[in-house]
């Protein structure tokens, strides 16, 4: 099993681009705010964060520290 790592590298040298692109949002479900607040709502271990590359929100996990 391949790393992540490895995996962005891969695509990096195939595609081009922004490495930092294929490691945060490159695969993820892209929402509206709204859908990504409503997803994440009732799921105490989930946040939803606004994307660094578009003007669209994704859902994680939220940190374990503060």
């Amino acid at each position: 099993m391949r790393g992540k790592r490895s995996i962005i590298r891969q695509r990096v040298r195939k595609q081009g681009g922004d490495p930092k692109y294929y490691a945060s949002c490159y695969g993820k479900i892209r929402y509206d705010k709204k859908g990504a607040k409503n997803k994440s709502d009732g799921i105490n271990t989930m946040k939803y964060y606004k994307c660094k590359f578009g003007d669209h929100y994704h859902v994680g996990r939220k940190p374990w520290r503060k």
